[in-house]
């Protein structure tokens, strides 16, 4: 169960996230929450344009961070009990290159990463504990495929624990949201997941964008198959 404590961080990082008065589009903040099987994730992150650039609409260098902290346990024959519980800190800095074409963009970032997991109780057939830093990379490709209906592909890897994570989705504006399906993958050198969804994005809330979305995970490994889902806002200004 998310604890009182952590909801309490994840509300005052979105207020002071999405606090601050509308200008250039040349930076963007982003926050939300994923939960899958047996587990949850709170991420907050921000890109800044490093040439003042608007970071919709023009080519350019950017910079960008992230924070998340997370829960998950699995079942195991190898400790005590036959389930461990374990905590999971992550952040990186990156800096990259946007570059806009005629019907998209694509973004290529390279920097450093930060991953602590702390089982409980250890499992020594698990080697995803402690701290590591490592390399990250990380791409992101927009392209709009026919009127009304866009292509999203992103992703990233880091050599911290072999850690990765990638989404790909097709949109279909409807003018007030963007919907269709999504499919992800998601693991580590210890644990692997697929999840097949549904995603609705660039929902305008007037203070920022949100999206949602949910589906089914399929885990191999570690790790529960079960429904996942998420929420995110996100804001440029």
């Amino acid at each position: 169960m998310i604890s009182k404590k952590i909801l309490g961080t994840f509300a005052l990082s979105a207020l002071l996230a999405f606090a601050t008065p509308a200008q250039a589009d040349t930076s963007g903040v982003w926050t939300g929450v994923d939960v899958g099987p047996s587990s949850y994730y709170v991420y907050l992150g921000g890109l800044t344009a490093l040439s003042g650039q608007d970071v919709n609409a023009q080519s350019g260098w950017l910079a960008r961070a992230d924070v998340g902290y997370g829960n998950y346990d699995y079942d195991t024959t190898g400790v005590a009990g036959g389930n461990v519980d374990a905590d999971v800190k992550a952040a990186s800095a990156m800096v990259g290159y946007r570059h806009f074409f005629t019907k998209g963009s694509l973004t290529a970032y390279l920097g450093g990463d930060y991953s602590n997991h702390d089982q409980s109780p250890r499992d020594a057939a698990n080697s995803v504990e402690g701290s590591k830093g490592g390399v990250k990379g990380s791409l992101e490709l927009q392209a709009d495929l026919a009127e009304k209906v866009s292509l999203n592909i992103g992703g990233h890897y880091s050599t911290a624990f072999q850690s990765y994570w990638t989404r790909a989705t097709v949109g279909y504006n409807f003018g007030p949201v963007t919907v269709g399906p999504e499919v992800r993958l998601l693991g580590n050198e210890e644990f692997h997941q697929f999840r097949a969804g549904v995603a609705a994005s660039a929902i305008d809330l007037g203070f920022a964008n949100g999206m949602v979305y949910a589906g089914y995970a399929e885990s191999s490994s570690r790790g529960d198959d079960g429904a996942y889902g998420g929420i995110g806002l996100s804001k440029n200004f």
